[in-house]
């Protein structure tokens, strides 16, 4: 039986112009045939299939076969096809601009390092010397910075030291050690409490990515779909190539026929030339079939087979599945439902919708009013090696020596501290630019959401369309299936009446085009059924 074709999805423009493709191809042997249709029964048993003097059947190019089912081509296909590997990039691009986005929250650690010298005449009398002063300092120091992604807060800590001489008369520590240590953090109370810019933004990207994974999946339904299309293709080009070689065969015993009643005087000659006009014109219909087999295999083989295979033009594709018209029950609520939560083109448009959304928040927040508090500790200390000196005459008294763990430890412990809070508070004068942004971008919201409300009307017509479809193909499957058997019962009668020699030769030349008429319309209803079924599958998941 083959691999079931039933619940495969398509697109219903491409179903119909497949359909008009299959319907040209049986008027082109029909008309190859010499207006005797697609197919005709077999010779009876015992008739010669070939004329001595009939040409030789056109021959199908050979090469390595490839078989295939239907789901071993999608396989292939999305395995390598060029197109859906273009398109997994895009999926690598937005998860990169997630991660862009979230490095605005990781902390930014900075040091710095420095030397500095200066020297200088004396400005004033506590400067008493015959020459200039120099000084030299060298410092470094570390900070981190960081914007939360809770409630927009920043943070800085900072460490700094510095080492510093100087030939100033009667300095307190010469050498001189220093080290500062800040904390400051600044919290937004209003504009920037529950979004700012870079949360928007990351969340943005966020669903940006989600986006990015539907398009995948979007591109992999709709080549799937055109897989198994091209594969329809494939078959129904190998049946009226089937089709047409049968009819030449038939073309041919109808030639050696007439050249046997000739012979005994039973029929005139001018019936042997109108039999090779028959043979030359079925011939014609083969090649032009033989050029459809070839087309529909270049149009799959560009789909599922890599290019750099080295057959890549040679191998010959062949369809092991056939087509099975099986009726299914359709369930129409329940499939629009599933339309309504599946279908990747209405998830992608509550995704945007989500973006706009969060674009409105945030450009409602930027209305606001710039509330931010402010909170920031300091410690310091100094040390070296300090001079002390008589207090009344100016003169020196001896020195001691403060060690740098002992800047650590005071400025660490919070010996010498200063600390400092505050509110800020900010708002423009009159209508600014945010409140008319925010006007705009409501307005954009609002036809964003009608948009998503018609898309799903949409969505749910194109489902109940091709759930019809569906019921009213099988009904013209059933009929055609039954105009067919009427046929054959038909030709076969006229069969009978012509072997006795009781058939009217036109009779003969009617009931034959009227059985090769049927069997393309059952052809036609057959796949028609199977393309709606797949219509119909693929409409709950893509349009």
């Amino acid at each position: 039986m083959g691999t079931r074709m039933a619940n495969r999805g398509a697109r219903s423009w491409t179903a119909l112009s497949f359909v008009a493709v299959l319907m040209c191809a049986g008027r082109i042997a029909a008309a190859g045939a010499g207006g005797q249709g697609l197919q005709t029964p077999p010779p009876a048993a015992g008739q010669t299939l070939t004329s001595p003097q009939a040409p030789a059947p056109p021959q199908t190019p050979t090469g390595p076969v490839l078989q295939l089912t239907m789901d071993e081509a999608v396989a292939m296909a999305v395995e390598s096809n060029i197109g859906l590997k273009a398109q997994r990039l895009s999926v690598d691009i937005a998860a990169e601009g997630v991660a862009g986005a979230e490095a605005a929250f990781k902390p930014t650690l900075s040091a710095n390092l420095s030397t500095s010298s200066q020297t200088s005449l004396p400005s004033s009398f506590t400067q008493l010397t015959s020459g200039s002063i120099s000084s030299a300092t060298k410092s470094g120091g570390a900070s981190v910075t960081q914007s939360l992604p809770w409630l927009g807060g920043t943070y800085l800590a900072s460490w700094s030291n510095n080492l510093s001489t100087t030939t100033q008369p009667s300095p307190v520590f010469n050498p001189s050690i220093g080290s500062n240590v800040v904390f400051s953090f600044s919290q937004p109370l209003l504009r920037g409490f529950l979004i700012d810019s870079n949360r928007a933004g990351l969340a943005n990207s966020q669903t940006a990515r989600q986006v990015a994974d539907l398009g995948l999946q979007l591109n992999t339904i709709e080549l799937q779909d055109q897989v198994r299309l091209a594969y329809l293709q494939l078959i129904a080009a190998n049946a009226v190539l089937d089709v047409n070689k049968s009819n030449y065969d038939l073309a041919q015993t109808e030639l050696h026929n007439t050249e046997a009643q000739v012979a005994v005087g039973v029929s005139a000659k001018v019936e042997i030339v109108q039999s090779e006009v028959q043979v030359q014109q079925t011939k014609l219909s083969v090649i032009q079939a033989q050029g459809g087999v070839a087309a529909a295999q270049d149009q799959l083989r560009t789909l599922i087979l890599d290019p750099s295979r080295p057959d890549y033009w040679a191998v010959q594709l062949e369809a092991k599945d056939q087509i099975v018209v099986e009726q299914r029950a359709i369930d129409v609520d329940a499939a629009v439902a599933s339309a309504l939560a599946n279908r990747l083109d209405v998830i992608e448009a509550r995704r945007n919708l989500e973006i706009t959304k969060r674009t409105t928040r945030l450009d409602e927040n930027l209305t606001k009013a710039s509330v931010n508090a402010q909170a920031q500790y300091s410690a310091t200390s100094s040390g070296g090696t300090q001079f002390l000196y008589n207090g009344l005459t100016g003169t020196s008294s001896g020195q001691s020596i403060k060690s740098y763990s002992s800047v650590l430890g005071e400025t660490f412990s919070g010996a010498f501290p200063s600390w400092a809070v505050g509110v800020s508070v900010g708002y423009p004068i009159g209508r600014s630019v945010a409140e008319a942004t925010l006007a705009q971008q409501r307005l954009t919201e609002q036809q964003a959401v009608l948009n998503l409300h018609n898309l799903e009307l949409s969505v749910a017509a194109q489902v109940r369309q091709a759930a019809r479809n569906v019921q009213t193909d099988f009904q013209i499957v059933q009929t055609a299936r039954a105009a067919l058997d009427a046929s054959q019962q038909q030709f076969d009668a006229e069969t009978r009446k012509k072997e006795q020699g009781l058939s009217d030769p036109f009779q003969y030349i009617l009931k034959e085009q009227e059985l090769s008429q049927a069997k393309v319309s059952y052809l036609q209803a057959e796949i028609q059924y199977n393309v709606d079924l797949m219509a119909f599958d693929r409409l709950q998941k893509v349009n």
